[in-house]
């Protein structure tokens, strides 16, 4: 079986995986920095969805699951952070 047929380009996939990193390093930290950076962060998320699901590379319903599995994540990280900073 040819891996690279199976999975197709991995570099193609770069930049989603990328987006995705910068996303979830923006909502961590999003109280450490500036409403300037805060608001590209709250623009830049929904963008990157909407665009994926214009160029067809997802249907609405993984747009959704999507957005729900990083607000859990979100709240994860917050509730960590919170006992973390409770343990000091």
């Amino acid at each position: 079986m040819d891996l690279r047929a199976a999975l197709g380009d991995p570099w193609a996939r770069l930049g989603v995986g990328v987006a995705g990193l910068l996303a979830t390093a923006g909502a961590v930290h999003r109280d450490r920095v500036g409403a300037a950076a805060r608001g590209l962060t709250l623009t830049a998320i929904p963008l990157v969805g909407l665009t994926r699901l214009y160029v067809g590379a997802h249907l609405p319903l993984d747009i959704a699951g999507g957005a729900a599995l990083g607000l859990a994540a979100d709240a994860a990280a917050g509730l960590v952070l919170a006992r973390m900073a409770r343990n000091r």
